[in-house]
């Protein structure tokens, strides 16, 4: 089964009402393994994620080892030095930590997910059209 992702920071009522609508839904949440990456350790949200177990009993939660929540004055976070010597891209923009913060999370993330049981499959079940 392919894991449904989260990549969750600090909405705890964003993710309830989406876990609510899951439960409500015809999803089959008791075969689909869930996964919840939560960028750092914020406690009401590893708090509420835990909660959920007993009704996703496939469920894997992760934390993010370098997210901007822990680190918040270095990089990827808001570090003076991550636009040093940049002048911005075509337009312009200079380089936005939280959005900087976002993309090496789910970068992680995916590298995470790809190292998961979830996705060892027998190489003749795989077919590319090129």
């Amino acid at each position: 089964n392919i894991p449904f992702v989260f990549l969750v920071k600090n909405r705890v009522d964003l993710l309830r009402t989406s876990m609510e609508s899951l439960l409500q839904s015809d999803f089959p949440y008791t075969h689909v393994p869930l996964v919840f990456s939560i960028d750092g350790h914020i406690a009401e949200m590893l708090s509420y994620v835990l909660t959920l177990k007993p009704q996703f009993p496939r469920m894997e939660v992760m934390v993010h080892p370098h997210s901007c929540h822990d680190h918040g004055d270095v990089f990827p976070g808001n570090d003076p030095a991550l636009n040093k010597n940049y002048t911005g891209d075509v337009n312009g923009h200079l380089r936005n930590a939280a959005l900087t913060c976002t993309k090496h999370h789910f970068t992680w993330l995916m590298g995470q997910i790809w190292k998961l049981d979830h996705f060892v499959v027998n190489s003749k079940q795989v077919r590319v059209d090129a």
